[in-house]
């Protein structure tokens, strides 16, 4: 294919990363860009603007750019969920198609764009970087070289730490956060699987026969959240009613849902006893008192740190 002319749909971190370093560093044309963040198209614009191109075009609606004469070819670094529906339209309408993964979200999607391409001979690619990093290329080549001797066993996995991206992800606006809310299963297979496919020659002469998905609860995510993402959220607690103590268990978005903590202490002191509560400076607010007591207008303050194993408090208005 000659003459390649871009549609590039999708301009988040990884897609401008994709565009910046690699498509315009090889000085392929981009003659529009898209993305459903109106900011992030325009941010697109001024990197294609930056490697000495014209300016593209810019919309915040991907049926624009395949509908765009002057583009021959889409690349695809959208939300995952967004892929297919994406690549389907493109190809149908002609328009050569490079797609990042994770792509399809299940067997349908798979055959669907298995179908469109048999209908439309229009080229595709799947955009797996794995499948040609160094290490991954290396290992191959001593598996086709006999280095390793037969292959009966192989194990991989999607391996480096992403819970920050994952937990601030309404704030930074990523679509990991919703993926990994409504989906317990390995959301990002194709590293893995992409490497060891090549290397058991899968559809190459060997196939797989039956495929079992296993996954645990997000223990460690959960665990990740609770100790770095507090801030606005409301303390939620279990009483233990035979020691008297307040064991936390979560925090919590909406007030409504936190846990109102009522003196427990078996010396009759008024004391609270509260065990969880990670390092970080919480608000206690006083919303009933006993009567002949005056109720607390201010809340009080209340900042807890391991690191000089002290902990101070003050009134806060």
């Amino acid at each position: 294919m000659e003459n390649i002319k871009i549609g590039y749909i999708g301009l988040g971190c990884r897609g401008k990363d994709l565009l910046e370093n690699i498509v315009l560093a090889q000085k392929e044309q981009v003659v529009a860009v898209c993305d459903i963040y109106e900011d992030r198209a325009r941010e697109g614009a001024k990197v294609v603007e930056a490697a000495g191109q014209p300016t593209p075009f810019v919309s915040t609606n991907y049926k624009d750019i395949i509908a765009n004469e002057e583009v021959n070819t889409i690349i695809i670094a959208t939300a995952w969920e967004s892929h297919v529906e994406i690549a389907l339209a493109a190809m149908y309408a002609g328009k050569a198609v490079a797609m990042e993964v994770g792509g399809a979200y299940s067997l349908e999607d798979c055959y669907k764009l298995v179908d469109a391409y048999e209908k439309t001979k229009t080229p595709f690619m799947f955009l797996e970087n794995c499948c040609f990093g160094r290490r991954e290329l290396m290992v191959l080549n001593m598996v086709e070289q006999g280095v390793l001797g037969e292959i009966v066993h192989c194990v991989g996995g999607y391996q480096h730490d992403l819970r920050d991206e994952i937990a601030f992800g309404k704030e930074n606006r990523h679509y990991r956060l919703r993926n990994y809310l409504s989906r317990n299963c390995e959301n990002y297979p194709t590293h893995d699987l992409g490497p060891i496919a090549r290397i058991l020659n899968i559809n190459h002469g060997n196939r797989m026969l039956t495929l079992s998905s296993f996954a645990s609860k997000s223990a460690g995510l959960h665990e990740f959240i609770m100790q770095n993402k507090t801030d606005g959220y409301y303390v939620k607690a279990k009483l233990d009613e035979a020691t008297g103590v307040y064991y936390v268990t979560d925090h919590v978005a909406d007030k409504k849902d936190a846990t109102r903590f009522v003196p427990t202490a078996k010396d009759g002191k008024g004391k609270i006893l509260i065990k969880g509560l990670e390092d970080d400076e919480y608000t206690v607010t006083e919303i009933k008192t006993a009567d002949g007591y005056t109720l607390l207008k201010k809340g009080i303050s209340v900042v807890i740190s391991r690191k000089d194993a002290s902990t101070s408090r003050k009134s806060k208005g």
